[in-house]
């Protein structure tokens, strides 16, 4: 098909060439698709290797099945099978107000999904590979059956909760508990939580299934890179990645206690962290670590602790100690707009005295990191924060420092100057005069005086 010009129009923008962007494919489209198959009748599908069900076409209603595609598309798969399939990649979402529904119940559905299943089981492990993007919604698990897929051959799992609302723990934890638990085969997990805060008592009341959760993530063996970003049950609450995952990436609202427990775990073969804390003042959920009869750590619940300002507190020396690259931008955490985040003043200086390891690239950049967090605090007049920050860094952080604080003192007196000048005369300064501009390492930054951070 791929060699054909009469697909080319229906095909390349939609099914070709922009998978990521998931662009929905128009009823006039399928029209034009379906005049195509029928002109030039393709060969069908046994040369595919790679077959991503997006969400158009996840449900059997909607255009895709109305213009026939997916009855082809099944009729080719049950024929033939797809004998040179490497990759499915599958979107299973729930019925919220804000997704479409996966429903298996169709008797088409469910020969699609079995088929899909035969095709895996039918191919040996190293040559076939399963990734799965799931919606951690309730809706999700009554309209799919999931024994209609193959998890032992999963390789890669997304799941994701609803950013303005929250999925219930009573379904999202036993559903990721079925999940994960068929899954030893597990690359990359990522998990991508909601914003909303829950109270803490969200934790005692579900605490035997997150810890039953936890201790099947810590056992997945063949992970290599895992990412939880959000907030997962509580900003107290840190879900630690498997034993043997070598890249981790954490972004999300932290409280003090989860710093000190970030602090006391050992990450042990972990190489690569990406970090990102929006902080919060809040009362604290305080947890118990203590080692169990062989030797391993574990955590229970004590507690409720005092109202700490995660910016306003000190860590103990890092357990974790095999680091090779860390950063705490927003960049690395969302691959998205940087932005300074908060965490206690001397994460830096405790990630340095703890792994000799760090490559100078990474120095320079949290060299970066600390001086844009040292001007912020100027500016602030954060007296607690500019007497730690900076605390017995190297010598290689000192240019980065000083420029930041020589920039900060002209931009505060270029903001004296444009108030007098406003006192003077109302009319001579616009609004776009009281924002300055600052390089920090390879982006542009705008700092406006309400204290929040910009790309420009």
């Amino acid at each position: 098909m791929t060699t054909s010009r009469d697909f080319y129009e229906p095909c390349y923008q939609y099914l070709w060439s922009s998978p990521p962007t998931y662009d929905r494919m128009t009823e006039e489209k399928y029209a034009q698709l379906m005049h195509c198959i029928a002109t030039e009748k393709p060969t069908g599908f046994t040369d595919m290797e790679y077959l991503e069900m997006p969400y158009e076409m996840k449900a059997w209603h909607g255009s895709a099945v109305r213009s026939g595609f997916m009855d082809i598309l099944l009729q080719d798969l049950e024929l033939e099978g797809a004998p040179r399939l490497k990759t499915l990649k599958l979107h299973l979402f729930g019925d919220s107000e804000y997704s479409y529904n996966w429903n298996d119940t169709d008797e088409r559905g469910q020969r699609f999904m079995r088929q899909l299943k035969r095709i895996s089981q039918a191919k040996p492990f190293n040559e076939f590979s399963l990734e799965v993007l799931m919606e951690l919604d309730c809706t999700l698990k009554p309209n799919l059956d999931i024994s209609h897929i193959d998890f032992y051959k999963l390789t890669k799992f997304t799941g994701k909760e609803d950013v303005n609302q929250k999925g219930r723990p009573s379904d999202v934890l036993p559903f990721l508990i079925e999940v994960l638990s068929q899954a030893p085969n597990l690359k990359e997990v990522r998990f991508y939580w909601g914003d909303l805060l829950a109270s803490s008592e969200i934790l005692r009341s579900y605490w035997d299934l997150i810890v039953k959760l936890q201790d099947i993530i810590l056992n997945l063996e063949k992970v290599e890179l895992f990412c939880n970003l959000g907030v997962f049950m509580h900003p107290s609450y840190l879900l630690l990645p498997p034993n043997n995952c070598k890249k981790v990436a954490y972004s999300g609202v932290f409280s003090p206690s989860w710093w000190r427990h970030f602090a006391a775990y050992p990450f042990i073969a972990v190489e690569h962290m990406s970090l990102f804390s929006v902080g919060c003042n809040m009362h604290d959920e305080i947890f118990v670590i203590f080692e169990d009869e062989g030797g391993n750590k574990k955590m229970s619940l004590g507690e409720s602790g005092k109202r700490e300002d995660t910016s306003k507190i000190l860590l103990e020396p890092l357990s974790m100690s095999g680091l090779k690259w860390f950063d705490m931008s927003a960049k690395s955490a969302f691959q998205g707009a940087g932005r300074f985040g908060t965490w206690p003043a001397n994460t830096v200086k405790r990630v340095l005295e703890a792994n000799r390891y760090l490559t100078t690239a990474c120095i320079k950049n949290l060299a970066i990191e600390t001086a844009g967090r040292v001007e912020k605090a100027l500016r602030e007049e954060e007296e607690f924060e500019l007497a730690h920050l900076a605390d017995d860094l190297p010598v290689a952080f000192t240019p980065q420092l000083d420029l930041q604080r020589e920039k900060a003192r002209g931009s505060l007196r270029r903001e004296e100057e444009a108030e007098k000048a406003r006192q003077d005369d109302p009319g001579s300064v616009s609004d776009d005069d009281e924002k300055y501009a600052f390089e920090e390492g390879p982006e542009d930054w705008v700092f406006s005086r309400t204290g929040k951070y910009y790309g420009s």
